[in-house]
């Protein structure tokens, strides 16, 4: 799960990196309502460690993740 809070809406992306840079897939690309937000990555991608990259149009952040299969 990632999740992020806004304090007010905006267009967003969130965009998945492996450890080397690569762009494995962008998970959203639309409008993010204000407040606290919660995707699930689990059903999208494969077990490992990503780079997790959060755009809006007033804040950008990142953040390393490990997904476990189970």
């Amino acid at each position: 799960w990632i999740n992020n809070s806004l304090s007010e809406e905006s267009n967003g992306h969130i965009y998945v990196y492996d450890l080397n840079g690569k762009a494995i897939t962008s998970l959203l690309n639309k409008q993010i309502k204000k407040g606290i937000n919660v995707y699930n990555l689990d059903t999208v991608i494969p077990g490992g460690i990503y780079i997790i990259k959060v755009v809006s149009s007033k804040k950008i952040y990142a953040k390393k993740i490990f997904i476990n299969d189970l």
